[in-house]
């Protein structure tokens, strides 16, 4: 499915996986606690889809609520950590009455058994961290499952070739999770820019008060037995052999380091950027400049972090021939915002600004919810206060991400719904993290040739490719 369309309507880096053996969990004990009133739901659907969903803890809480929300099943449910998999069984059944859920520490064990001897699933989730996202969606569509990955859908640029072709290979779609796409307020702010409210824009700039959580920091050398509700070698997937320390790695410490996660840049950056890849249209990046320093740890992600990347060849109208967009991080704002920040309470501590010839359209959060706009020699006004941004409302209210993909599934479109992976975006966030580890000051990409130009070290990083 397109942009546009979604819009209308509610719209691998190992070359093998892990050893087998792990086994299915032992039913899980219900607690005895009194069980408040269920949470809404909507109205039944006319037939309710059976769903998997990889990863119970974090986001996978959010995925699961959406699920049971759209009245869908959740027929089975996967994690490593059998202390979570009682947690949210147990919460869905107190919440939403959903019980007989079948139950995993192995993605693989999941999907052979949920799919065969007259089961079906109708839809895969994926809510696990980074490094295991290739991995499992690769595996679900090779059952011909449709598949939903929590952004970002890839670690690494290689994945990210590897997943594209396998979708294509299966027929089957692959959504990835930037939910802020389908929120009414975003989607006005796609309308007014593609409308010209703040003319040609040719520079962007993106912010983030993230990380949270610790990077720049050196791989710990001693360890100790992982707890016993947790499987650690399962959960390394293709990086076993690490030796568990608590705290240096979960809950979320993992998107510090390069094996396992993105960085700040991706944890945020697929949905604060996701405006101006939706409004413009834009490539992926011809190049990608690191204006900060490197880690003094190859192993993680700086501390803070500033990248420029520019794009060239924009076939939106919209869009300067060139334009550049820069990245900040660790609560660093650009300085245009100091002198922006008219009509604002404060500076927001996360945002994305659009600067065009005839003003500037800020995202307040990577919600997608909060947005301002500001005509040349004006300051800002909210979105509700603008009279130029009222001809581009919605005419009609967006079903959730999710559910606009599960009812999708429901009625049969799987042929016209094949992906809203966005490559441009994606790849802007896998340079923009290979520049990061580099410390790079110019790093030239080659899309079509999955490469940067001159840069051995940089290429290391790009990750297996198909064939």
């Amino acid at each position: 499915m397109n942009r546009r369309e979604l819009l209308k309507t509610g719209g691998l880096c190992a070359a093998a996986l892990i050893a087998n053996g792990c086994k299915t969990l032992p039913p899980l004990s219900r607690g005895k606690k009194a069980s408040p009133a269920p949470a809404a739901v909507r109205k039944p659907p006319a037939r309710r889809l059976n769903v998997a969903v990889i990863g119970a803890g974090g986001q996978g809480l959010e995925v699961l609520k959406s699920v049971a929300e759209a009245g869908d099943r959740v027929a089975a449910l996967c994690d490593v950590d059998r202390n979570q998999l009682e947690a949210s069984t147990a919460m869905l059944g107190r919440r939403y009455q959903q019980r007989d859920i079948a139950v995993f520490k192995d993605f693989r064990v999941l999907l052979e058994q949920q799919t065969t001897a007259g089961k079906r699933l109708d839809a895969v989730f994926v809510a696990t961290p980074d490094h295991g996202h290739a991995i499992q969606v690769r595996e679900a569509l090779r059952y011909r499952v449709p598949v939903f990955v929590e952004a970002p859908a890839v670690r690494t640029l290689g994945e990210l070739r590897l997943l594209q072709n396998s979708a294509k290979e299966c027929k089957t779609p692959l959504w990835q999770g930037i939910c802020n796409r389908t929120e009414t307020a975003f989607r006005q702010a796609v309308a007014a820019i593609e409308g010209g409210i703040i003319g040609t824009v040719n520079r962007v700039y993106v912010w983030t008060s993230a990380p949270l959580w610790p990077q720049g920091m050196a791989m710990p050398t001693d360890g100790e037995p992982p707890p016993p509700e947790l499987d650690w070698e399962l959960w390394q997937l293709p990086h076993t052999g690490r030796r568990y320390r608590e705290g240096a790695y979960l809950p979320a410490v993992w998107r510090g380091w390069c094996d396992f996660g993105t960085g700040s840049l991706g944890s945020e950056g697929p949905a604060l950027m996701n405006l101006p890849f939706q409004a413009l249209e834009l490539p992926p990046p011809v190049k990608v400049e690191c204006l900060g320093e490197r880690s003094p740890h190859p192993e993680s992600y700086p501390a803070a972090s500033r990248l420029r990347f520019t794009f060239k060849g924009q076939k939106k109208s919209k869009a300067a021939d060139e334009l550049t967009m820069e990245w900040s991080d660790a609560g660093v704002r650009p300085d245009i915002m100091e002198t922006l920040g008219q009509g604002l309470n404060r500076i927001p501590a996360e945002g994305c600004l659009l600067a065009g010839t005839r003003g500037f359209w800020l995202m307040a959060d990577r919600t997608g919810r909060r947005h301002y706009f500001a005509s040349a020699g004006n300051g800002f006004v909210p979105l509700d206060q603008a009279p130029a941004a009222a001809d581009f409302m919605p005419k009609n209210v967006a079903m959730p991400l999710r559910q606009t993909f599960l009812e999708m599934i429901r009625r049969g479109k799987n042929a016209k719904m094949s992906t809203n992976l966005s490559s441009s975006l994606l790849e802007t966030v896998l340079t923009g993290c290979i520049a990061m580890r580099t410390g790079a000051e110019a790093l030239e990409w080659n899309s079509e040739r999955t490469r940067f130009l001159r840069n051995p070290e940089a290429n290391a990083l790009v990750g297996n490719l198909p064939g």
